[in-house]
C-alpha cells in the first residue's frame, strides 16, 4: 500500500474504535434513563455503573480522529471543517453539557435526575449528528468547489439515504449497548437486568441489519458508483452477516439468567452484623464468576466479541468501497495527502501513544469491567418486571 492508503487505513481504524466505544457509552446513557423511568433498579444500576468509568475513555479517540485527519490529510480537514461547522459545533456543545453533568450531576437527587435525562438525549443527538459525516463524505449535500465549500443542509435532509444512515446509526448504538450491558449484568449477577438487555439486543439486531441493507437501496442515482463498489466488496459484508448470525446464536444459547451474588450483610440483635452464610464449593452455574477466563467462555461474552467483528468487517468493506475518495468526488487520499515527512513523524507519534494507551486500557477493562468482587446489584425488580413484554 502507498503512504496515503496507509494513512487512510489508520484513520479509518481510529474511527472504528471510536464508533464502537461511543455506541457503548451513548447507548448505555439512554438505557440507564429508560430503566429509571420504568422503575427497573437493576437495569439502571448496571447502566450507570458502566457509563461512570467509560465516558472519558471514548473521548481519547474522539481527539485522536481530528488530530490524525489534520496531520495526514490537511485539505480534507479544511473541507470537513467548513462543511460540518454547524453540526460539529453542536456536537462540541452537547459533549460539554454531557460531560459537565456526568462529573457534577450526582451531587444531589435533583441533579441526578437531570443527569439521567441529559445522558439519555445527548446519547441520541450526538450520534445522530456524527453519522451525518457518512452521507456528506459521499458528496450528498456538498456544493461549491475547493476553497468555496458549502453544505446544502436542506438538500441533505431531503435525501432518503440520510435517514437511512440515521436509523442505522441509532439502532446500532442501542443494539451494541444493550448487548454489552447484558454481558455486564451477567458478570455482576443482575438477573432481571440481564433478561431485559438480552431481549432488547435480540429485537434490535434484526432491525439494525435491515436498516443497514436499506441504506444501499436508498442511495440516489448519483451514488451508483458507491452501490457498485459496495457490491464488489461483498465478501466483507458476507463475513459481517455471518458474525451477526453468530451473535444471535450465542444469545439464544445463553437464555438463562445469571445467579445473583451473595446478599449484603444482615443486621441482627445488638447492632452486630453478620455475613451471609458461605456455601460449600460445588458446581458453579455458567453465568457465575468463576475465574479470570470464565467470562470469556460464556456465550454472551462471545456475542459481544462477534458483534464487534461484525461491525469491523462491515466498516472495512465500506471503507474499501469509499476509496480512493475522502470527500467524493472532490478529494481523494492522494490529492489531500500531507507531506511524506509529516506523515512519518505523525505516524511514529501515534504509534508511541497507542503503545502507551493500550496496556492502560487493558488495565482499565480488568479493573472496572472485569471486577472479580463486584458491588452487589439492587434486588430484582420482581417477577412481573421479568415477564413484562414492555421494555
Amino acid at each position: 500500500m502507498t503512504e496515503p492508503v496507509w494513512a487512510a487505513t489508520l484513520l479509518w481504524a481510529a474511527i472504528l474504535v471510536y464508533a464502537v466505544g461511543a455506541s457503548f457509552d451513548f447507548g448505555s446513557g439512554f438505557w440507564g434513563w429508560w430503566e429509571s423511568r420504568r422503575g427497573h433498579r437493576q437495569g439502571q444500576w448496571v447502566a450507570e455503573r458502566y457509563v461512570s468509568p467509560l465516558w472519558e475513555v471514548t473521548n481519547v479517540f474522539l481527539v485522536l480522529i481530528p488530530v490524525a485527519l489534520i496531520g495526514f490529510f490537511p485539505a480534507a480537514a479544511y473541507a470537513y471543517g467548513v462543511l460540518l461547522l454547524v453540526p460539529g459545533s453542536l456536537i462540541l456543545i452537547l459533549l460539554a453539557i454531557r460531560g459537565t453533568f456526568l462529573v457534577y450531576g450526582h451531587t444531589s437527587q435533583a441533579q441526578r435526575r437531570r443527569t439521567e435525562v441529559i445522558a439519555a438525549w445527548t446519547g441520541l443527538l450526538i450520534p445522530a449528528l456524527l453519522v451525518l459525516v457518512l452521507p456528506v463524505s459521499q458528496g450528498l449535500g456538498v456544493r461549491g468547489a475547493p476553497d468555496r465549500w458549502r453544505l446544502d443542509l436542506a438538500g441533505l435532509l431531503f435525501e432518503p439515504a440520510t435517514y437511512g444512515f440515521l436509523g442505522f446509526g441509532l439502532t446500532s448504538e442501542l443494539f451494541l449497548s444493550a448487548l454489552l450491558l447484558a454481558d455486564f449484568a451477567r458478570v455482576t449477577g443482575a438477573s432481571s437486568a440481564y433478561r431485559r438487555y438480552r431481549r432488547r439486543a435480540l429485537i434490535l439486531g434484526p432491525i439494525m441489519f435491515a436498516l443497514a441493507a436499506g441504506v444501499w437501496a436508498l442511495l440516489p442515482p448519483s451514488q451508483i458508483w458507491m452501490q457498485t463498489r459496495l457490491l464488489q466488496n461483498w465478501p466483507w459484508f458476507a463475513a459481517s452477516f455471518a458474525c451477526f448470525l453468530g451473535v444471535g446464536l450465542c444469545l439464544r444459547a445463553n437464555s438463562a439468567a445469571p445467579p445473583a451474588p451473595p446478599g449484603p450483610q444482615q443486621p441482627v440483635a445488638g447492632g452486630v452484623s453478620t455475613k451471609s452464610p458461605q456455601k460449600s464449593p460445588g458446581p458453579t452455574p455458567s453465568g457465575a464468576i468463576q475465574g479470570p477466563l470464565a467470562s470469556w467462555k460464556n456465550p454472551t461474552r462471545w456475542a459481544v466479541i462477534l458483534a464487534v467483528f461484525q461491525y469491523a468487517f462491515a466498516h472495512w468493506g465500506y471503507g474499501r468501497a469509499h476509496l480512493p475518495y475522502l470527500l467524493a468526488p472532490f478529494l481523494s487520499v492522494d490529492s489531500a495527502f500531507t507531506d511524506p515527512a509529516m506523515f512519518r513523524t505523525l505516524l511514529v507519534v501515534l504509534l508511541i501513544g497507542l503503545a502507551v494507551f493500550f496496556p492502560v486500557f487493558v488495565w482499565f477493562w480488568r479493573f472496572f469491567m472485569e471486577d472479580r468482587n463486584p458491588a452487589t446489584p439492587p434486588a430484582g425488580d420482581g417477577q412481573a418486571a421479568l415477564d413484562s413484554p414492555q421494555d
